[in-house]
């Protein structure tokens, strides 16, 4: 998926999150041996962080490792995370209305 059409998933993503809602996800990290070589979004540790930001993460595991894919060999760097929203007791207000 193309940098600009993931940010605008990631956005709805965590918009339909309830509150204390949980989200799990596993992303391709930059060091990925696809990236550069397929249109797709590959992400930095830093660039994940930042995409969690106001989430309570629960685990964030960044994986390395040599494996397999369907064309053979492969270098694979991905993000395992799991998030939970706030809970409405604890939102701001603000929030909260929404």
């Amino acid at each position: 998926m193309q940098r600009s059409a993931f940010e605008r998933l990631w956005r709805t993503v965590l918009g339909c999150l309830r509150p204390g809602g949980v989200l799990a996800v596993d992303l391709f990290g930059d060091r990925d041996d696809w990236a550069g070589r397929t249109d797709g979004t590959y992400l930095s540790r830093s660039q994940v962080d930042e995409l969690v930001t106001g989430l309570e993460v629960l685990e964030l595991v960044e994986e390395e490792r040599d494996g397999r894919a369907f064309s053979g060999p492969k270098h694979w760097h991905t993000y395992q995370i799991i998030a939970r929203t706030q809970s409405a007791q604890s939102r701001p207000a603000a929030l909260s209305a929404r």
